[in-house]
């Protein structure tokens, strides 16, 4: 149900309970606050989850939290944001974020912060428990545009100060009577954004793009997502172990896509897209994790791709190679085999032997399959 409030009173709010006093008495918690689960209902409709993760070996007992979300100016599209919240907190019922507005001169989302739970006889405090493991969901965040969505990702950042929203996370610290209110907020404990740039062979179609999957009903996603992939970041050494994946990315028709990492990560990785009927595909080098926002576009030259690994669709664009229906990293004639079972069924759908995406499987996707295959195209990594 939508809140509405009058949000400059909760400045006040926000200075007295989370007003950064100083721990004396323990190791302050650390944590991570990421937006996860990003997606689109309809054209107009974007929802996403704000998680909280304990990261050190203190618990984290939340006393508070509140936020300001800045959004990318194409991504609202000079639209009129209505935000509201969804049921699913993981808080405690006293902790369940009730007010949420949206100030249109910043384009930004703000939560406002609620009265910590304590027991002010006994000083006994009952606030969340926050998970080590899988995080805590804050709160499920739905975006109503009074228009359709832009054609660039969300691309958030978190407001730290007061204007025109102040992002504060605040815990219980164990005191020598009573836990300790303290603001435990750090920048680098926020997610922040990676753009990435990409086209797919399978759905590449000149003059639109990455042209929108289909189903049996139509177009599989909503608004200007053309279809899902995953992206992994690798370690830059061997053995290029994982540090982290989002298997669900929005990848839009224009070829943009915006995934939501760990302010923690500060390194340099390899960035390994996967797709469900594409090869999997690295970057040519390690990128740099350094700054608040990181850009990687694969569009331009194959030597974008460790190894060149990248199809020239011409006039100068590169795409990643379609047709590895099985994804064991080798485009050959298990992958004909069922392109070929399902053409000859005449399936229609949203398959992974459906390789350009045109909802149904037949000869196109059998040619563009054996092309590759002929030329052996396989998996070229570190």
């Amino acid at each position: 149900m939508k809140k509405k409030a009058n949000f400059s009173s909760y400045i006040i709010l926000l200075i007295l309970i989370f007003g950064g006093s100083l721990n004396t008495f323990g190791t302050n918690p650390t944590y991570s606050c990421e937006i996860r689960n990003g997606s689109f209902i309809n054209a107009q409709t974007f929802e996403f989850d704000i998680y909280l993760t304990q990261t050190g070996a203190s618990q984290l007992e939340l006393a508070g939290f509140n936020t300001g979300i800045l959004l990318n100016t194409g991504f609202v599209n000079g639209g009129i944001i209505t935000p509201s919240f969804l049921s699913g907190s993981e808080l405690t019922s006293s902790q369940v974020p009730q007010h949420i507005a949206y100030d249109a001169s910043y384009r930004c989302v703000k939560i406002a912060p609620r009265t910590p739970p304590r027991d002010y006889t006994t000083g006994l405090s009952s606030g969340t428990i926050i998970s080590n493991t899988t995080g805590t969901k804050v709160c499920r965040v739905r975006l109503e545009n009074s228009t359709s969505f832009g054609t660039d990702p969300m691309n958030y950042t978190w407001s730290m100060s007061l204007m025109p929203y102040h992002t504060v996370v605040a815990a219980f610290i164990p005191g020598n009577t009573h836990p300790v209110n303290i603001a435990v907020t750090s920048n680098s404990s926020h997610s922040k954004s990676e753009n990435l740039f990409l086209y797919l062979e399978g759905l590449y179609a000149t003059g639109i793009g990455n042209h929108k999957a289909q189903d049996e009903n139509g177009d599989h996603y909503p608004g200007p997502v053309a279809d899902n992939i995953s992206v992994k970041l690798a370690e830059a050494s061997f053995p290029y172990s994982p540090v982290f994946s989002d298997d669900n990315v929005p990848l839009y028709s224009n070829g943009k896509c915006s995934i939501s990492i760990p302010g923690s990560l500060t390194e340099s990785y390899y960035i390994v897209i996967h797709h469900r009927n594409s090869l999997e595909t690295w970057s040519s080098a390690p990128v740099s994790f350094t700054s608040g926002i990181i850009n990687y576009d694969f569009s331009t030259a194959a030597t974008q791709a460790f190894g060149n690994n990248l199809k020239s669709i011409g006039g100068g664009i590169f795409a990643i190679f379609g047709g590895d229906v099985s994804q064991d990293g080798v485009i050959d004639g298990s992958d004909m085999a069922s392109v070929d079972n399902a053409s000859t069924a005449i399936i229609h759908g949203y398959f992974p032997s459906d390789v350009n995406g045109d909802g149904v499987v037949d000869g196109s996707d059998m040619a563009l399959v054996d092309n590759n295959s002929t030329s052996v195209v396989t998996l070229i990594k570190p």
